[in-house]
């Protein structure tokens, strides 16, 4: 058995909508990945430091961090850097 299958891959979602957080956090699950989430930068950063996870999406549409100054932060705080910038946007009929 390799590495990758005998540890839970750990994803930190950055995601500052309730809704898009809920659609992805249930999808991630199905495959059984452990998702740690943070609905704006700076607890994402926070719990980077603590979880070092295997994967980081982030959200590029955030209030009060840019997803590029996060992306930084992340970088200069943890050492990680995201592996996929995830943009939800929801279009309603109306």
């Amino acid at each position: 058995m390799s590495a990758f299958a005998s540890k839970q891959q750990i994803i930190l979602l950055i995601e500052d909508n309730i809704i898009n957080l809920k659609v992805v956090v249930e999808h991630l699950k199905a495959y059984s990945f452990q998702i740690i989430t943070a609905r704006d930068g700076e607890t994402g950063i926070a719990r980077a430091q603590l979880a070092q996870p295997d994967l980081i999406l982030l959200d590029v549409q955030m209030p009060g961090m840019s997803w590029l100054a996060l992306q930084q932060r992340l970088n200069v705080d943890t050492g990680l850097l995201p592996g996929a910038l995830c943009s939800c946007i929801l279009h309603f009929a109306s």
